[in-house]
């Protein structure tokens, strides 16, 4: 058996799947969250900007233009890391206080990148990271310019980019050993499945796959698996029965039918004494002929070849024509056959009508094949609750309780039987259509004779695939 990769398994690539459905999520969740905080950082920093236009504008109005000059000079002296400029300019462009170069007039918002801000006398060294979100607004007949930097943005989404990064990793991390550890898990068990369909290969059909009791999706493969094996286990048991009935009840009837054959070659003198043994010897190959082709049918049946032919059955008319058809068969033979086939509400099933009438049939003539004339045969039919069902009795011998589940067994015939004509396959025919309509049928004792209790599904649950 070739054992497979943990790289390369089934449960890994899952798992890879799931960490690239979460991590394409996640990318698009997380990005989505950076714009948002990026445009609120952004409406956050024009704020700020518009804030320091006013106080300045109110201070301008209030005290005068020097003392906006002096504000403004203020803020460019002053030292350390620099988060805000300030630059006042006349209306012809020139410098009238603050440390900045001229910079030309825009209109609206506008992001300064470092390369356009020049220092006059501090000469603060840059970042060239730096940038200043700035606006010009006019105050007193000059022109103002306030710039606030943007270090807030880029630090916020800095951090939201190693977040992002760290929990990709980490969850790639995660990914990969759970992904190592649940394939080798998940191979452990499908080894074991292997290793059981191997030995089945091989003709062990002992062995099923252990189960773990955990009821996850290969549990529920190894009980399909074990259900088929034990399928394949009875009907590999049914063959061989079937092989060992057929060579134990067709070689006598064949082996009698050649030494008749050769007695005649032997013996024959005239053309009425051959037509005599011809006529004995096609009337035994019609009977093994018979017998092939009702295992033929018992095998067609059970193969499930009639499922396509299922339709909705009223079994109330199923019921009336069988025992109308085998009512004068019963008088004739010297039966006391009843019916009692009234029911409150129609029992409607599916299934295939030809086959349901053949498993009655089955059943009535092996009462009439096996009760002595004089007994009472009756056949009812019931509805309720648990679904119709169909009872057929009779005061015969009936059947010994140790036989009653060999009976349905293919050419298994009673020793009390095997001088009466048949095939031993009545019975087998019947458990073979009841089983292809989930039909349970019982044997038991009738006090005196035999009860055959034939129990149909529910309404809900006898519509087959």
């Amino acid at each position: 058996m070739n054992r497979v990769k943990p790289l390369r398994s089934a449960a890994f690539r899952l798992l890879a799947a799931y960490f690239v459905v979460f991590a394409t999520a996640t990318v698009i969740f997380f990005t989505v969250i950076f714009l948002r905080v990026g445009s609120e950082l952004k409406q956050h920093l024009k704020q700020r900007v518009k804030a320091t236009h006013a106080q300045m504008l109110v201070v301008a109005k209030s005290e005068g233009l020097d003392a906006l000059i002096n504000i403004v000079e203020q803020q460019s002296t002053a030292r350390g890391e620099v988060q805000t400029i300030a630059l006042l300019t006349n209306a012809q462009g020139e410098v009238i206080a603050g440390d900045l170069q001229p910079i030309p007039y825009f209109s609206g918002w506008e992001f300064l990148e470092w390369t356009r801000i020049k220092f006059i006398r501090n000469k603060p060294r840059l970042d060239p990271e730096d940038r200043f979100y700035a606006l010009w607004r006019p105050v007193l007949g000059q022109q103002l310019l306030i710039g606030h930097s943007d270090e807030d943005i880029v630090e916020a989404r800095k951090i939201m980019l190693r977040s992002i990064s760290w929990g990709l990793g980490f969850n790639l991390l995660i990914t990969i050993a759970g992904g190592l550890w649940l394939s080798r898990k998940a191979q452990t068990r499908i080894r074991a499945i292997n290793t059981t369909l191997e030995a089945i290969a091989q003709g062990k059909m002992d062995h099923r796959i252990p189960l773990t009791g955990i009821g996850d999706d290969l549990d529920q493969v190894s009980i399909r698996i074990n259900q088929t094996i034990d399928q394949l286990g009875a009907l590999m048991s049914s063959m061989r029965q079937v092989s060992t009935d057929i060579a134990h009840d067709l070689k006598t009837p064949i082996g009698h039918l050649k030494q008749r054959l050769e007695t005649a070659r032997r013996t024959a003198k005239t053309v009425k004494d051959y037509e005599r043994v011809l006529d004995d010897a096609s009337g035994k190959i019609d009977t093994i002929v018979e017998t092939f082709e009702a295992l033929l049918r018992v095998a067609q049946i059970e193969a499930g070849a009639r499922k396509a032919r299922f339709t909705e059955v009223d079994l109330n008319d199923v019921m009336a024509n069988v025992a109308e058809a085998y009512e004068q068969v019963g008088e004739d033979q010297g039966f006391k056959f009843t019916t009692n086939l009234a029911v409150a509400k129609p029992s409607t099933i599916h299934g295939d009508r030809e086959l349901l009438i053949q498993l009655f049939a089955n059943l009535l003539e092996n009462a009439f094949n096996h009760c002595p004339p004089g007994t009472e045969v009756n056949i009812r039919l019931l509805s309720n609750s648990h679904g119709p069902s169909v009872h057929i009795t009779d005061t015969g011998p009936g059947i010994p309780v140790e036989e009653r589940e060999n009976v349905f067994r293919r050419l298994y015939r009673l020793e009390k039987s095997r001088t009466l004509p048949g095939n031993g396959l009545g019975l087998s025919l019947v458990s073979a259509i009841a089983e292809l309509h989930n039909i349970k049928v019982e044997l038991s004792d009738n006090e005196p004779g035999l009860c055959v209790s034939i129990q149909f599904p529910e309404a809900k649950s006898n519509t087959y695939q």
